[in-house]
């Protein structure tokens, strides 16, 4: 069902608007009444304690889990309760923390299989396309999954995200159990990247710093609700998040660019 657009988001039309959503995995909801909205070519991140509902947050938005109350919106589209099927097609991509690839399959197959929607005839012209986002995908394309490191292995569930051309990508922690240095790269180049060919990127990550310097705009949970909001830069600039809303006592620290 179309229904009229959302707001403006901080100067760019929504894409994804997730509207007072509340969902839980019992009768006790673990997020409530959170809003959060993206933008095309926006890079927008959810941080907060552990516990706080970032990844609940994200598979209500995904149709993993049901929502007790709100609506996600999709293009102006009410999209509540769409199959992940019906998500794909209507342009929403989903990286999950875990079980992001296939360890049995080769990278190449592993972008085939995300490509299931497509008919034969653009799977490899899109295989082509995400390789060109992604150029090292080139030399590893027959290397078995299980043998990639765990930056090779972000870059292709990611690109294998992409290849139905997806209009929003949701991250859930795509820096998990990385390097800092590697996590470094997949913020600054792979999701900085996806945002600039005008993808709407909407990222849960718990490295707050890095993610805010990479994004646009940032929601910080607590106890499940949205507690500060604002742009990326005015958070940073904050000098109580750290010590308040994230759980670490290190307010100089946020400060720093």
């Amino acid at each position: 069902m179309h229904i009229s657009s959302a707001e403006p988001a901080r100067g760019r039309e929504a894409f994804l608007v997730a509207e007072q959503v509340t969902a839980g995995y019992g009768p006790t909801p673990t997020i409530r009444d959170v809003t959060v909205q993206v933008g095309r070519g926006e890079i927008v991140c959810v941080l907060g304690p552990n516990g706080a509902g970032k990844s609940t947050l994200m598979k209500a938005i995904t149709g993993k889990l049901p929502h007790m109350s709100g609506r996600v919106l999709l293009d102006a589209v009410d999209v509540s309760g769409y199959r992940n099927d019906q998500l794909a097609g209507r342009g929403l991509g989903y990286v999950p923390q875990v079980n992001d690839v296939f360890d049995t399959l080769s990278v190449l197959e592993n972008l085939e299989v995300g490509g299931y929607l497509l008919p034969r005839a653009e799977l490899a012209k899109n295989v082509e396309r995400v390789t060109e986002i992604f150029p090292a995908i080139a030399d590893m394309r027959d290397r078995t999954a299980s043998k990639l490191s765990g930056g090779e292995r972000k870059m292709v569930a990611i690109a294998r995200a992409l290849m139905l051309s997806p209009s929003v990508l949701l991250l859930d922690e795509p820096t998990a159990n990385l390097a800092v240095e590697l996590a470094g790269v997949v913020l600054r180049e792979h999701v900085r990247r996806l945002a600039d060919a005008g993808c709407a990127v909407l990222l849960v990550e718990q490295r707050a710093l890095e993610a805010l310097r990479v994004s646009d705009y940032g929601y910080i949970l607590v106890g499940g609700s949205v507690e500060v909001e604002a742009p990326a830069e005015q958070l940073l600039e904050r000098q109580d998040i750290g010590e308040i809303f994230l759980g670490r006592a290190y307010p100089q620290a946020m400060g720093r660019r």
